[in-house]
C-alpha cells in the first residue's frame, strides 16, 4: 500500500513540473507559481528536464520489466517508468512547441525589434 502511494506521489510530483498552474485547481492562491523563486529556474531548464526524466524512467521501466520477468513483481515500477517517460516526452512536446530559439510568436511571447538599430 505505501509502495503506491509513492508511486502516486512521484508521478504526481513528476506531472506538476510540466505545469504547476494545475495547482490553482486546488487552490486560486497558488496562482504565479511559474513566477516564483525555485519554479522559474526548474521551468527554464526544461531540456535537463526531458534527459533527466527519460534517462531515470528508462533506467525504472527496465528495473520494471527486469522484476516482472524474473520475479513475481515490478507492476509500480512499471507505471512509475511509464508515467516520467510520458512526463519527458511532455516537456520535450512543449520544448518542440515553443522552440529552443525562443521565436517571435503571435501569443505575446517575445517579439523580434522594429525598425532601424541606432
Amino acid at each position: 500500500m505505501i509502495g503506491w502511494l509513492l508511486v502516486l506521489l512521484l508521478g504526481a510530483a513528476a506531472v506538476l513540473t510540466v505545469n504547476p498552474e494545475w495547482l490553482t485547481k486546488i487552490d486560486p492562491d497558488w496562482g504565479g507559481l511559474t513566477t516564483t523563486y525555485p519554479l522559474v529556474q526548474v521551468i527554464a531548464l526544461r531540456p535537463l528536464l526531458v534527459a533527466v526524466f527519460a534517462a531515470v524512467g528508462v533506467v525504472v521501466l527496465i528495473v520494471g520489466v527486469v522484476r516482472k520477468s524474473w520475479f513475481a513483481g515490478g507492476n509500480k515500477s512499471l507505471l512509475l517508468g511509464a508515467a516520467l517517460l510520458a512526463v519527458a516526452t511532455a516537456h520535450a512536446w512543449h520544448l518542440w512547441d515553443r522552440g529552443l530559439a525562443n521565436p517571435p510568436r503571435a501569443d505575446g511571447g517575445p517579439r523580434a525589434a522594429r525598425g532601424r538599430p541606432r
